[in-house]
């Protein structure tokens, strides 16, 4: 388990010069996935620039969790995917030991590993469905999304062997371009943000729990991604 601190201090600096490409739209706020069964990790581009042709052309997906100053890689779930080619990726959800909505992805960019882009959180359960609350109801840096704080919580994987495994059964599906699911309103904070996308910065200080309007997929400078250097709120190779 690797621990990615961000450095708060230059969030809001950041904040506004992110370029947003590559955005993330599922899983999408309040997306809960079950323990063994087959979940869906949807992108697209945002019409943005620069295109997912230039950066994304190869890209990795990590599966995270913790807060946003304080990101920790549970698993990998891909690397080397094409953004231009597939816009979707399923992947067997691994057991985890917290179920709650504490876990999110990040997407990186192997050619410019400075961009990069995250999904809200979302919760994981096992067959019986039963879901607890996040551990913490607010961020450590005090960042919030439209007022509201911002709940996390820190997972573990139940067995990494299973994790691996299930990376190996995965696929990719080809397909154009979805349009974005995610609304430009602001999710419960249960379901802690909205997809983010942050390109041109380094993997210091962006947030998986900053919203996204849809229309535009700029980040809000005072969000926190529900979840290198970016948003005011949520690696490295």
């Amino acid at each position: 388990m690797v621990s990615y601190t961000l450095i708060s201090t230059v969030f809001a600096a950041i904040a506004t010069a992110v370029s947003a490409n590559m955005a993330p739209s599922e899983p999408a706020p309040g997306t809960i996935w079950t323990i063994g069964q087959s979940g869906l990790i949807q992108w697209a581009d945002d019409s943005t620039s620069p295109a997912l042709a230039t950066d994304w052309k190869k890209f990795k997906i990590d599966f995270m969790t913790g807060d946003n100053t304080n990101q920790i890689l549970l698993s990998n779930v891909a690397t080397g995917l094409d953004g231009t080619a597939a816009t979707t990726y399923n992947w067997t959800c691994p057991d985890v030991d917290v179920h709650s909505a504490i876990y999110f992805f990040m997407f990186t960019s192997l050619t410019k590993p400075t961009d990069m882009a995250w999904t809200t959180r979302f919760a994981i359960v096992g067959a019986d469905g039963v879901q607890t609350a996040p551990a913490n109801s607010a961020q450590p840096d005090g960042s919030t999304l439209d007022g509201k704080a911002i709940p996390w919580g820190v997972g573990h994987l139940v067995n990494s062997a299973n994790a691996s495994a299930s990376a190996a059964t995965n696929s990719i599906i080809a397909s154009t371009a979805p349009a974005l699911s995610l609304s430009s309103a602001a999710p419960a904070a249960t379901d802690s943000g909205a997809a983010v996308s942050a390109a041109g910065s380094s993997p210091a200080a962006a947030s998986p729990s900053t919203s996204q309007k849809s229309s535009a997929s700029k980040v809000l400078t005072t969000a926190g991604l529900g979840l290198a250097a970016v948003a005011a709120v949520m690696m490295a190779m």
